[in-house]
């Protein structure tokens, strides 16, 4: 994993973008019907694009990945940030109980299926609020292991630094002739 602050730019967003393409040619489209023709599809597009990729089911998807990255990062963070092991200890806490709230809402909604369709929306939504709970929560759990890790790599950086200097004051000895 590099080691990048910024997130890559991802599919949904891409492919929300690629969907409004068709906006860009309404100015070079001489028809005014053909223009809303237009208009209307990029819409529909942008929207169902938009609705696809906000299911449930793709929202918890994302949130199996997003903790397989966190994962990947608490490794790293473990092998990095040794000398802080209170850090360590409460991050892998927070990391635990984020597997076990994402596993919840799996079986949650897995579970739907038996709930009554009267109760269905109100389950649903209650079900949406805890994933971006727990998105949110894994955020900052990310958040919290990037500013870590990158300290420990500013530390070391500045030691290197230090040691760098001191080995230019250092008198250079005279050359044999």
């Amino acid at each position: 994993m590099a080691h990048d602050s910024v997130p890559p730019m991802t599919d949904t967003f891409l492919s929300q973008l690629l969907s409004l393409a068709p906006v860009a040619l309404i100015p070079f489209i001489p028809n005014d019907a053909l223009r809303y023709i237009t208009l209307g599809i990029a819409t529909v597009a942008f929207v169902a694009y938009s609705l696809r990729h906000n299911t449930l089911s793709s929202r918890i998807s994302a949130l199996g990945d997003l903790m397989r990255e966190m994962e990947e990062l608490f490794y790293q963070a473990a092998d990095e940030c040794g000398r802080d092991p209170y850090f360590l200890a409460e991050a892998g806490l927070k990391l635990a109980t984020l597997r076990y709230n994402i596993s919840t809402i799996r079986t949650r909604w897995l579970s739907a299926k038996r709930v009554p369709w009267k109760k269905y929306p109100l389950y649903l939504k209650d079900l949406a609020m805890s994933i971006r709970d727990c998105q949110r929560e894994s955020r900052e759990l990310r958040l919290s292991i990037s500013i870590a890790l990158e300290s420990v790599r500013q530390h070391k950086y500045l030691q290197d630094l230090r040691h760098r200097k001191t080995t230019l004051r250092r008198p250079v000895p005279p050359a044999d002739v």
